[in-house]
């Protein structure tokens, strides 16, 4: 074995990977419609296949059929959701006043009670001080108190931006969603030419790495929807039946709210449930509170009960691991890292399984695909 043909091809490989991660990098916002219009083509290809052969007719006309609703389907789901939200939120307008008037009381009370006889008491330990040392103290306190205000005003400011970013994007975002509907179109319209098209102008090395990782990836990505609509079904059903049970009203919308809360990373279900537990114990409705905390426990106990057995078969990822993917995703992009530190080891894992790294070690070693299972 030659030295330098297993560097050349080393560096042809590196090249291209940061030729690649470089493309994604600066051109995502400008290919993401494209990427999304070739996974839901993916997606809605099995579908418009099936019936144009159980229907009987053109499949130019299942294309139109299948993506109009399924476009149908999403925007109906949008709205349901909106509506809801809005009459949640009408709710909420009428509720707030009444209750709180008694919290602001019920503060006022504590603060009576409470805080002003323990900062008669502070006052009366800082005043046996020397004057260097209450100078101290009330400079710590201004300290204090002015990274309290900077980090509140840090957080409005980001809310702001972000809710101001938002609207101003929407064009954008329909725009962008108007040109994935019209590519998603034309690639399940002409896929087989559009197969064609790839496996005649891109590298035959490149398409069986693509192939093998593509189908890897769906076989995980399947399993692992399977076992999240589990999960959140069960969620959802749990904290339905006991808001029912509890006569909270706009039970199903806030079961649909929570139950979304739960898909988000580290928050989950305890960032709506232990303050709403915790403001109905204050508010002097212990049973409700309770029954809150218990419902809770419920749904983390069945999550943690079911959650290892059902999504570490489906992606083959030990907890400890995703946690640390979630930590480094974090450290290295921020919010954004929540999802992608375990989406980059859903990928990583998926084309282990693929023997994607076997492949490339073969071509780096041997400038051969197939892979050497006899090899040590």
């Amino acid at each position: 074995m030659s030295f330098h043909p297993v560097l050349k091809r080393s560096i042809n490989l590196l090249l291209i990977l940061l030729f690649v991660t470089t493309i994604l990098y600066l051109g995502f916002s400008y290919i993401f419609p494209f990427l999304l219009a070739v996974l839901i083509a993916i997606c809605l290809r099995p579908i418009i296949v099936t019936v144009t052969s159980l229907f009987r007719i053109p499949y130019v006309l299942s294309c139109l059929l299948v993506i109009f609703f399924f476009i149908f389907f999403v925007f109906f789901l949008l709205g349901y959701l909106l509506f809801e939200m809005f009459h949640g939120i009408i709710y909420f307008a009428d509720w707030l006043p009444t209750h709180s008037k008694a919290f602001i009381i019920m503060i006022s009370d504590s603060i009576n009670q409470f805080i002003i006889p323990s900062i008669e008491k502070a006052g009366s330990w800082i005043n046996t001080l020397s004057p260097d040392q209450q100078v101290m103290i009330q400079e710590q306190l201004e300290d204090i108190g002015k990274s309290i205000a900077e980090y509140i005003g840090v957080w409005i400011e980001v809310f702001l931006r972000s809710l101001g970013t938002l609207i101003i994007g929407f064009p954008g975002h329909l725009t962008m969603l108007f040109f994935a509907t019209l590519c998603t179109f034309f690639l399940c319209k002409d896929w087989d030419r559009f197969i064609y098209w790839i496996k005649k102008y891109v590298p035959q090395s490149l398409v069986i790495i693509v192939q093998s990782l593509t189908k890897e990836l769906k076989r995980k990505l399947f399993q692992y929807s399977g076992a999240q609509i589990i999960l959140l079904t069960i969620n959802f059903l749990v904290i339905f039946i006991a808001l029912s049970l509890f006569q909270i009203p706009f039970a199903l919308t806030i079961s649909v709210f929570i139950t979304v809360i739960d898909l988000l990373p580290i928050l989950g279900t305890g960032i709506v449930l232990i303050p709403w537990g915790i403001y109905l114990w204050v508010n002097d409705s212990i049973t409700l509170s309770i029954g809150m905390f218990v419902l809770y426990i419920l749904v983390v106990l069945q999550r943690q009960l079911l959650e290892p057995k059902l999504v570490s078969n489906a992606l083959g990822i030990h907890p400890l691991a995703f946690i640390i993917a979630i930590y480094f995703g974090i450290k290295t992009l921020g919010v954004t890292g929540l999802w992608i530190g375990p989406f980059i080891l859903f990928i990583l894992t998926a084309a282990k399984e693929a023997k994607i790294f076997q492949l490339i070690w073969n071509y780096i070693r041997y400038n051969q695909l197939p892979i050497k299972n006899d090899e040590k």
